[in-house]
């Protein structure tokens, strides 16, 4: 069976000695980055755990990390395989074998639903990954969902997010993303464009969303291939997507037509820091969560990290199955 949910599968990787619970109270702005980047200093790939941070100071939300792809074997859970070569073989298969998405009425991302004046960001415990060098607190696992407006098709990708306010982020889209055509679209027309961000999803959306597919390729049917499954997918509140319905978090929001503001520097995957620049903003007309929710954050900054295996994996896979078809 698939995982429902990012806790399901968070109960899979305890019970196989994958997970850490950190219960000493830490503070956001600089000490999670400075533990998860002593995962990667002080561990092997094969002994390096996911982190959960169940104390961050000020808050009452856990912060999930590396649960994703801190280390092959954790990707090797995710994918739920037994091996490398079991990967590639899910990956082709969810390739030729696309799952259509199931909608559904109720879902549990519904739970708390804020809108108007009770739209804050703040509430959640979104770290600060490179100290003193960021511009600020950054979502680095935002699963950002767009729609191709002419054709329907879905596109997941993984852009990284600076909080600027309670209501508004930075939004960084490389010019070759599906996601910048689908706001180019509307950028056009001079209309905003509607785009929704999960956050805490099942893996299959994590690693369908750090992978470059082709752009005819609905998204959400290749994660249910990679699944087996369907991904359950439910209405937004204000704007018409589908988001996943078992995701901890949600954003819904649009990016206004021509609007850029100063966004960066940022310390990338490459190890490097990415300069600052007049970029896109993403307003929040709407946040759902579910009760108790778990941040859930990708480690990033410098290679080795959980960004560069992430995409290292799925996208080797997809280059050759391209390639050899």
């Amino acid at each position: 069976m698939p995982y429902s949910d990012l806790r399901s599968y968070l109960e899979v990787l305890e019970k196989c000695g994958k997970l850490r619970r950190i219960r000493k109270e830490v503070d956001a702005s600089w000490e999670i980055a400075a533990v998860c980047r002593q995962l990667f200093y002080k561990f092997q790939p094969k002994e390096r755990p996911a982190i959960i941070f169940e104390n961050p100071k000020g808050y009452g939300i856990p912060v999930a990390a590396g649960t994703a792809a801190a280390s092959p074997e954790i990707y090797q859970i995710g994918m739920e395989a037994n091996s490398l070569e079991e990967i590639n073989q899910k990956w082709d298969h969810a390739l030729e074998n696309l799952i259509p998405p199931r909608i559904v009425k109720e879902a549990s991302c519904k739970e708390n639903i804020l809108l108007g004046e009770k739209i804050d960001l703040s509430i959640f415990p979104v770290p600060t990954w490179t100290p003193g060098l960021d511009a600020g607190p950054y979502i680095t696992s935002a699963l950002v969902i767009t729609k191709d407006p002419e054709t329907g098709t879905y596109n997941i990708g993984t852009h990284r997010m600076m909080i600027k306010g309670k209501d508004v982020t930075g939004m960084h889209i490389g010019s070759a993303q599906d996601a910048a055509r689908h706001i180019e679209w509307y950028e056009k027309q001079g209309k905003p464009a509607p785009v929704a961000i999960a956050l805490g999803t099942d893996p299959s959306l994590c690693y369908v969303s750090t992978t470059r597919t082709h752009e005819h390729v609905d998204e959400f049917f290749l994660a249910g291939g990679l699944r087996g499954e369907p991904v359950d997918l439910v209405p937004c509140e204000t704007i018409p997507l589908l988001v996943p319905a078992t995701a901890e978090i949600i954003l819904e929001g649009e990016i206004p037509a021509g609007t850029r503001e100063m966004e960066g520097p940022f310390g990338e995957y490459t190890g490097y820091m990415s300069p600052s620049g007049m970029r896109r903003i993403f307003r929040i007309k709407c946040i759902t969560f579910r009760n108790n929710p778990i941040y859930h954050a990708f480690i990033s900054q410098m290679p080795p990290s959980e960004s560069s295996c992430i995409r290292k994996i799925g996208n080797e896979r997809i280059i050759f199955h391209t390639s050899s078809s």
